[in-house]
């Protein structure tokens, strides 16, 4: 998700906005470390970037071997690991919403607009506690189909790779 919302922060830069990305100290994807063009601002959380990390692609390995005959095996599988996810999640959104150091600093920077995926619970709740708009960017179902329907995602006619699924030679 965060490799759909970069572009968006590229794009953003590229008009002179200015862009300040919050970001976990576990996520997998977002490398805080690195040089940017915009603020990265980190919140600890009691999970480790490598156990994050390991869930993703636990679960990625699961939806990738689908179809596989026992279709009940999957289906424990997927519940177990969303579970988990939740979890992880639901601490993650603690962390954030119950310092208070950052929800005031966050609330000193001012901002103009909160853009989030709702992949990342608790996004919402972060704008309603700032008292600001919001902005949401989802890239997730299979073939686009939501993004298609609900946001008027442009498609072409001709054959287009359908990601998370096996209907793609990539």
């Amino acid at each position: 998700h965060w490799y759909n919302m970069r572009n968006i922060v590229d794009e953003l830069l590229n008009r002179n906005h200015s862009v300040t990305v919050l970001v976990n100290s576990a996520s997998s994807t977002a490398n805080f470390t690195e040089q940017a063009r915009f603020q990265y601002l980190v919140f600890d959380v009691p999970v480790e970037a490598h156990e994050a990390h390991s869930l993703s692609e636990q679960l990625l390995n699961v939806w990738m071997q689908y179809p596989r005959p026992n279709m009940v095996q999957i289906g424990l599988q997927i519940t177990d690991l969303l579970g988990k996810v939740r979890e992880m999640q639901l601490t993650m959104c603690g962390c954030m919403l119950r310092n208070e150091t950052l929800i005031s600093r966050l609330k000193a920077f001012k901002f103009d607009v909160l853009l989030y995926d709702p992949m990342i619970i608790c996004s919402d709740l972060l704008a309603d506690i700032l008292d600001l708009p919001i902005v949401l960017s989802l890239r997730v179902s299979p073939g686009f189909s939501m993004e298609r329907m609900c946001g008027q995602l442009p498609t072409p006619p001709s054959y287009v790779p359908v990601p998370p699924t096996v209907l793609t030679d990539h």
